[in-house]
């Protein structure tokens, strides 16, 4: 069984991998029936990770509005800003946004503002 909740968790992505302790403990005692709602616990506590347009955007435009002077550094080629810009958008949100899609909404999203 713990196999089972280990790999259903993992599935859940990198954000709940890092909470998976807080998980196992709330299934705590360990049995069959419990088993059955890791993915509502996922789900209930936020623990996925976010890969939606829509969020992944408003997030991105939000951290970019906010930082013109990092905005300008990077467009006069301060490339080492995409950093910057990764953490500042995984701490609006939450850590929950997926880091790769994060990173490609974020070079998108520099490279129409540079044009």
């Amino acid at each position: 069984i713990w196999e089972m909740a280990k790999e259903m968790i993992t599935e859940a992505g990198d954000y709940a991998k890092s909470k998976g302790l807080e998980i196992v403990l709330e299934l705590e005692p360990f049995d069959q029936a419990l088993l059955k709602n890791v993915d509502e616990l996922v789900r209930r506590r936020q623990l996925s990770q976010v890969e939606d347009a829509g969020r992944l955007s408003e997030w991105v435009d939000r951290v970019l509005g906010g930082s013109p002077e990092e905005v300008r550094r990077y467009r006069s080629g301060d490339r080492k800003l995409l950093g910057y810009f990764m953490g500042e958008v995984m701490r609006a949100s939450s850590g929950r946004a997926n880091p790769e899609a994060v990173r490609r909404r974020l070079e998108r999203a520099l490279e129409e503002r540079e044009g």
